[in-house]
């Protein structure tokens, strides 16, 4: 499971953050993934209304594409970047939860 987080409010990834970044980029470049798709996946936790939540984990979502992309060159054809908002809490738990600012990945096998 890799934990890729973000401060409160913002697509600014603390420093492990980028450090989970580094080796996502790692796994990204092997082979066995490069016919592989991978849809960035943003989320909140749930301060700040659902709108603004949704803006801000596309926006975190795509701060990680655009990182992939400029720092490690991983292509942007293989990479998606969408928001999923304060819908899917990692620990259901309302208001200020670290855990729910984040990103997942989903590996989808290309054919």
């Amino acid at each position: 499971d890799l934990e890729i987080n973000f401060e409160l409010g913002s697509y600014t990834l603390q420093q492990d953050g980028r450090n989970q970044v580094a080796a996502l980029a790692q796994v990204m470049s092997r082979d066995e993934f490069r016919n592989s798709t991978f849809n960035i996946v943003g989320h909140t936790d749930t301060i700040g209304t659902a709108e603004s939540n949704l803006i801000l984990s596309r926006q975190r979502a795509q701060a990680i594409v655009n990182m992939l992309n400029r720092d490690y060159g991983i292509p942007l054809d293989q990479m998606k970047a969408t928001g999923a908002g304060q819908w899917v809490l990692k620990v259901p738990i309302l208001g200020n939860v670290p855990a729910n600012r984040r990103v997942e990945i989903v590996v989808t096998p290309r054919r």
